[in-house]
């Protein structure tokens, strides 16, 4: 099947966003190979296009392993901390 005009609507769509969701981001990658697939005898430089899918799409899942992996931080203020004096104890 040829890359057609909706196709490559959504690849520059999916291009210019920045964060991409990992649906989005095989969406783009998937869209990438189809353009690269035609146009590779057409246009020598059609192999950008892949490379930059595919380095979108390995960010895309680096940042997700990080959002999963990365604990929420707590907020202090919400926390009362007791304090505790330092009575009884000896300091040299």
């Amino acid at each position: 099947m040829p890359f057609t005009e909706a196709e490559r609507k959504r690849l520059l769509e999916l291009v210019d966003k920045d964060d991409l969701t990992l649906e989005e981001a095989e969406e783009l990658h998937n869209l990438a190979r189809k353009f690269y697939r035609e146009y590779i005898e057409k246009t020598p430089d059609a192999w950008k296009v892949l490379y930059y899918a595919a380095a979108k799409r390995g960010s895309t899942q680096k940042a997700r392993r990080i959002r999963e992996t990365t604990k929420p931080t707590t907020n202090l203020t919400q926390t009362p901390h007791k304090t505790i004096p330092f009575q009884n104890h000896v300091f040299y």
